[in-house]
């Protein structure tokens, strides 16, 4: 069984990555040399190494079961 904050850890960081990626993708590349040459080429290579991105941010996606317990302070 996955705790909450393992499982919220690694979606966090999944979407981290991709947050990460498509910030150099749009500066870097979209507004730079390679997007002034070729943008269709560089979208579509970019979105490329995107997809396996996305994909982690599925896999990271998971149920998680847990429980809360209220009790009364004295």
């Amino acid at each position: 069984m996955k705790s909450l904050d393992t499982a919220f850890q690694r979606l966090d960081e999944a979407v981290g990555q991709k947050q990460n990626y498509e910030t150099k993708q749009i500066k870097s590349l979209f507004h730079g040399e390679e997007g002034r040459a070729d943008m269709k080429a560089t979208v579509a290579l970019t979105e490329k190494a995107r997809a396996p991105l996305v994909a982690a941010i599925r896999k990271a996606r998971v149920s998680v079961t847990h429980s809360v317990k209220i009790e009364a302070v004295h």
